[in-house]
């Protein structure tokens, strides 16, 4: 037989389990919210989730600091998608636009002797 539980016992084990759902809950919002610039066309930043906490911690926000232990674990997790994001968005900076590729010359024909460019 279970020995009797106290309704204080019961109260304070569930204060204790709201309290850790809350404080999990608020862990890495800032790389959540590095890692969401991506949905709108922007490469999320390498440690993105970080700045994010500093920056609110410099406007006054001190949960910031609650939410840097989360956001150093996300970044890390989320640094090899990150560096993919940021090279694509690289390449796709570094590639000619579509009006440039317009105003080239075309390429010239073929010689005549290319056993590919002869047709049946």
């Amino acid at each position: 037989m279970l020995p009797p539980v106290s309704l204080t016992t019961v109260l304070r084990a569930s204060l204790r389990t709201g309290c850790l759902a809350l404080l999990v809950m608020t862990v890495g919002c800032g790389t959540m919210t590095n890692m969401h610039k991506s949905t709108r066309g922007v490469a999320p930043e390498p440690f993105g989730g970080l700045a994010t906490d500093f920056e609110a911690i410099g406007n006054g926000d001190l949960l910031g600091m609650i939410d840097i232990p989360g956001s150093l674990v996300g970044d890390l997790v989320t640094l090899p998608e990150v560096m993919r994001a940021n090279q694509v968005e690289k390449r796709l900076d570094a590639a000619p636009s579509e009006g440039s590729r317009r105003s080239q010359t075309p390429p010239a024909d073929p010689l005549p002797d290319d056993p590919l460019s002869r047709r049946n």
